[in-house]
């Protein structure tokens, strides 16, 4: 230990100690081998411990944040973290402890302001979380169906009528207008919670390769719609089973389309607030640590739930 303070207390020292110069070299290597674009992440490991990796990054940091960049370390090593040992800073809540906090915590309900649509929904895909998930607007209400994280189905009540399932599979030839209010008046009978489309399937009416692409567009028709959102409340009904078209949606073999679209946009107030207690600053202008947190019993676990 006492040897990687002192190769970290050389990158600070005023009268440049050769030390320096090696990771000023390497910074400058590292730079010139990524000309096509600017470069924002670097990862250093090795296979086996003891080899370097915290006394490298620690010091190629500094020497990147002194050369006046912004740069966050990450101590990704959950079995012999040193990071915050070289950097002096708390080990808790760490890595570990935010992704225990986001496997663990059950938020059931909130306002937009405290976390974003697309944040709760990443949280609900990471959790695997079945049940329906609402969110209200002013005079919206839009409703997503989801079956172990992933977004199935959707209740949209203002979705305008010429997207509705029925009149896309009418406009595309797939039924006829006797057909569609055959299927409307079936699920009308004892107010049948049975999708529309699962009638028309029952029915004879259509194939359910006739509604998949229907299906999926409504889908992403209406997450895009619900992400320009930018105020409203949510809340989360849990459930074992939903009800959704099963004969269209195969979990088993299809991707999800839907996680690329709300990805991108998971970024919010909940997550600035996680980080923000993870995040620590370090004596070195522009350079932050975020420590690895608590070790979990089993170090690859965590990491790969979060994959």
């Amino acid at each position: 230990m006492k040897n990687k303070n002192n190769a970290l207390m050389a990158t600070r020292d005023k009268e440049r100690p050769p030390a320096i110069d090696y990771y000023r070299n390497l910074w400058a290597n590292i730079r010139f081998s990524r000309m096509e674009g600017p470069l924002k992440t670097i990862l250093v490991t090795s296979s086996m411990d003891g080899e370097g990796k915290s006394t490298l990054l620690a010091n190629l940091g500094m020497v990147i944040a002194q050369a006046g960049k912004r740069v966050l370390l990450l101590d990704t090593d959950l079995r012999a973290p040193d990071l915050h040992k070289l950097f002096r800073v708390k080990r808790e809540p760490g890595i570990t402890g935010t992704l225990r906090d986001i496997f663990e915590r059950e938020i059931k309900n909130g306002l937009f302001e405290e976390i974003s649509p697309a944040e709760y929904l990443r949280i609900l895909k990471l959790q695997a979380r079945t049940g329906y998930l609402t969110f209200e607007s002013n005079d919206e209400s839009l409703t997503l169906t989801l079956d172990r994280g992933t977004v199935v189905d959707t209740s949209w009540q203002n979705r305008p009528l010429t997207r509705r399932l029925g009149n896309l599979l009418l406009r595309d030839g797939k039924i006829t207008g006797e057909q569609l209010q055959e299927a409307l008046n079936r699920q009308d009978q004892n107010n049948s919670s049975l999708p529309l489309g699962h009638i028309m399937i029952k029915l004879g009416y259509i194939a359910p390769a006739d509604i998949k692409g229907p299906c999926q567009h409504q889908i992403s028709e209406a997450i895009t719609y619900l992400m320009r959102w930018r105020e409203g409340r949510f809340y989360f009904q849990e459930g074992e089973d939903v009800t959704y078209e099963k004969e269209v949606i195969n979990l088993l073999t299809d991707p999800d389309p839907f996680s690329p679209m709300i990805e991108p946009m998971a970024g919010g107030p909940y997550i600035e607030t996680s980080l923000s207690r993870v995040i620590q600053p370090t004596i070195i202008d522009n350079l932050w640590v975020m420590p690895s947190g608590p070790l979990p019993p089993n170090p690859t676990a965590i990491l790969e739930s979060a994959g």
